[in-house]
C-alpha cells in the first residue's frame, strides 16, 4: 500500500515537473521566435529602404542622362 502511494506520488511529481519544463520551453521558444521576427522585420525595412534609395537614384540618373542627351 505504501509502495503504491509512493509510486503514485513519484509519478505525479514527474508529471508536474515535466509540465513545468514544457511551460519553460514554450516561453523560451516564444522569446526566440519574437527575436527572429524582429530581426527579420528590421532587415526587411533596411532592404526596402535601400531599394527605394536605389530606385530614386536610378530615376535621377535616367533624368540626368535624358537631359544630357537632349541638350
Amino acid at each position: 500500500d505504501k509502495l503504491n502511494d509512493s509510486l503514485k506520488n513519484l509519478g505525479d511529481s514527474i508529471k508536474d515537473r515535466a509540465a513545468d519544463e514544457i511551460g519553460n520551453l514554450t516561453e523560451f521558444k516564444e522569446k526566440v521566435v519574437e527575436g527572429i521576427k524582429s530581426k527579420l522585420k528590421s532587415a526587411e525595412e533596411e532592404y526596402t529602404s535601400a531599394g527605394d534609395a536605389l530606385s530614386h537614384a536610378a530615376q535621377k540618373a535616367e533624368k540626368t542622362i535624358k537631359k544630357a542627351t537632349h541638350s
